[in-house]
């Protein structure tokens, strides 16, 4: 905007003049914005030093990113804990999730593996009138989740009767043998074996190694079919104890099998001479003790490429806040057997099932319309208690799938019968199957 020449006059100036002084007046603004603005510079350094220094943030709250709180770690529990919430608790009569328990002073909610429908079937089906006690345990053998787990002891306080080693191995450790001979001295379901005398008896004088026109010329999948001692024996002999007892522990003898309930280890007996050898590896002794679990857990092993799971029947736990702090889940023990092995000892438990000591329920006659598409395989064992012989053992342990081999089942049952034999271990294994498969 153009400026006057009366004000100019007016101010006593000339045009020159007044010129030179705007300009001095603008410089002169200049000035005063640069101080301005460095001192304000200044003492916004000096807060945020002084700040810094005594740890006082709220001086700069816009300049500081704020930390987010981050959530307390949740406390997970380990099996050994689950195994002390489990403590006690019953699982093998009820069909129902376990109760609330509490541990430390915290209450922890469980929730078990158990098909409920399937163990409401299995309970129905028991039948304890003339047995000392009964076990039952089925699991998926690929992964060891235990789906249904019944039982029955006659003396309350005798524990879970699944879970407890409280059974001679008897002719299941047959599968121990035989694992150990196809791993250890190169042995086929059709290797050539031979003996003398009769089946189910184990002298000291059949362990010989005779060949006259009294020995009877068979191969091992008959053997272990029909359950010949004498062959099981002397194979025993060959391997040799160390051989026999490091099969034994890769199958689970004398190993925590790692289930989250009360368990003990299965026992095993000592081989001290050559005599004791070939009953340990027929199954002829009362020393080597085994539990259902233990016994499901090897068919799984037999149908899953020779690795055995650790069985699991605690599928989570959740605390007060419903915050998950525990998973069961798949964890294999190891390699039991050799994969071929494995494949081996299929075929000569479906033989043993359908031909051999399982045919009673097993053969094809014996099978109703559900089972006639299912291949079933399974290894039975029998011997009596050692006192008054007022007990007879009685198992069957296998497993069993459809012809796709898409859905699978192993088990393990026992039934310690008194004065008579009512319904068999068979019987059992029968029913869980045609339930699972139906």
């Amino acid at each position: 905007m153009a400026v006057e020449k009366p004000e100019i006059e007016a101010k006593g100036m000339s045009w020159r003049e007044y010129q030179e002084a705007l300009k001095r007046k603008r410089e002169a603004r200049k000035r005063s914005w640069f101080v301005f603005k460095w001192a304000s510079m200044f003492v916004l350094a000096l807060v945020l030093a002084i700040g810094i220094a005594f740890g006082v943030t709220e001086f700069y709250p816009r300049f500081v990113t704020e930390k987010k709180e981050q959530a307390p770690a949740i406390e997970m529990l380990s099996k050994a804990q689950i195994r002390n919430l489990m403590h006690g608790q019953r699982l093998w009569d009820v069909a129902e999730e376990p109760p609330q328990v509490a541990l430390e002073g915290k209450t922890y909610e469980l929730t078990s593996t158990l098909d409920l429908e399937f163990q409401r079937h299995m309970l129905a089906e028991l039948k304890p009138e003339y047995a000392r006690a009964i076990a039952f345990v089925a699991m998926e053998p690929q992964t060891g989740k235990v789906l249904t787990m019944v039982g029955y002891h006659k003396d309350p306080k005798a524990g879970n009767p699944c879970t407890q080693v409280l059974f001679p191995a008897a002719s299941v450790y047959k599968m121990v043998t035989a694992a150990a001979a196809m791993d250890d001295k190169n042995f086929t379901p059709q290797t050539p074996v031979r003996y003398n005398g009769k089946k189910h008896t184990l002298y000291k004088s059949q362990l010989k190694d005779v060949d006259n026109k009294y020995t009877r010329h068979i191969d091992l999948e008959e053997a272990f079919s029909d359950s010949i001692n004498p062959v099981f024996g002397k194979i025993g002999v060959l391997l040799g104890p160390e051989a026999l007892t490091a099969k034994s522990k890769a199958m689970g003898f004398e190993q925590d099998l790692g289930v989250e309930c009360d368990f003990n280890p299965s026992q095993l007996g000592k081989p001290e001479d050559k005599y004791r050898t070939a009953e340990i590896a027929s199954g002829f002794n009362r020393e080597t003790l085994i539990s259902a679990m233990h016994g499901a857990a090897m068919a799984s092993a037999v149908l899953n490429n020779g690795v055995m799971p650790q069985p699991y029947i605690i599928a989570s736990a959740e605390n007060q806040e419903n915050q998950v702090v525990y998973e069961g889940g798949l964890t294999p023990m190891g390699q039991a057997m050799s994969e071929t092995s494995s494949l081996g000892l299929q075929k000569m438990m479906v033989d043993a099932a359908c031909h051999g000591t399982g045919r009673g329920c097993f053969s094809r006659r014996q099978r109703g319309k559900a089972l006639r598409e299912i291949v079933v395989g399974g290894k039975t064992g029998s011997i009596n208690n050692d006192t008054d012989y007022d007990i007879r053992y009685d198992w069957f342990v296998g497993f069993a799938h459809d012809k796709e081999n898409q859905k699978q089942l192993a088990f393990a049952a026992i039934v310690a019968h008194e004065d008579y034999i009512g319904k068999k271990a068979g019987d059992y294994c029968k029913d869980a199957i045609e339930y699972y498969f139906d």
